[in-house]
């Protein structure tokens, strides 16, 4: 193989062979009944998802303040929810998912790990954190999401009024919820510094127009 085509293939698809390290290497922790589960931690760096990370982490301590909190990074989801499933008949796993904007087209394979999660735990119960839809009318998630939701104990919760009647107009048999962000819970001061100035941003990427 020549040089230059070893090096194009390394900075394009190397990524997976860290992927798939992590996985093999990934220990999953040890279950028992006081646990709940955040599935699909990111492992990216953008700033938003890290905060709702944060932010979910720190409600569920609130308002749950028994329980272990175990987090399970995005990579190792099927790997620990088929260790799980052994559990599945024999009590009540929660279940939470990472919210966001990871419902829908745009990043499909979040609702593609989702389905193979409720394949494996069908008796769970699943709580969708604070989430907005980025469905077509053509795509080729929803009607896997749509019956998905009709089979499990799931409650959904929208994030704006989008996505809420989206939800209530197509996910019918599921407990729909409507809720802030979650990052909007965080009670954060930084008193370092003197706050001058309020910037505001206009995004150009994928998930401003997967949201119109």
């Amino acid at each position: 193989m020549k040089m230059k085509k070893y090096y194009f293939l390394r900075k394009k698809y190397g990524f997976l062979r860290h992927f798939i390290k992590d996985i093999i290497f990934y220990k999953v922790p040890t279950h028992n009944n006081n646990n709940i589960y955040i599935f699909g931690i990111p492992t990216h760096a953008n700033i938003g998802d890290q905060a709702i990370v944060i932010a979910t982490r720190l409600f569920i301590e609130k308002n749950l303040p028994n329980k272990t909190i175990i987090e399970v990074p995005d990579y190792a989801v099927i790997k620990v929810a088929k260790y799980l499933s052994k559990f599945d008949y024999l009590e009540k796993l929660n279940i939470v998912f990472h919210g966001g904007g990871n419902m829908g087209d745009t990043w499909p394979q979040a609702d593609i790990f989702k389905h193979e999660v409720y394949k494996k735990l069908p008796n769970a119960t699943f709580i969708q954190f604070p989430q907005s839809t980025s469905f077509q009318s053509d795509g080729y998630n929803l009607p896997m999401v749509i019956n998905d939701l009709k089979n499990v104990n799931s409650i959904v919760i929208a994030r704006e009024t989008s996505s809420l009647e989206f939800m209530k107009n197509n996910f019918l048999d599921t407990n729909i919820l409507f809720s802030p962000d979650i990052v909007l819970s965080l009670n954060m001061q930084n008193t370092s510094f003197k706050r001058k100035y309020v910037t505001t941003f206009f995004r150009k990427d994928i998930e401003k127009k997967a949201m119109i």
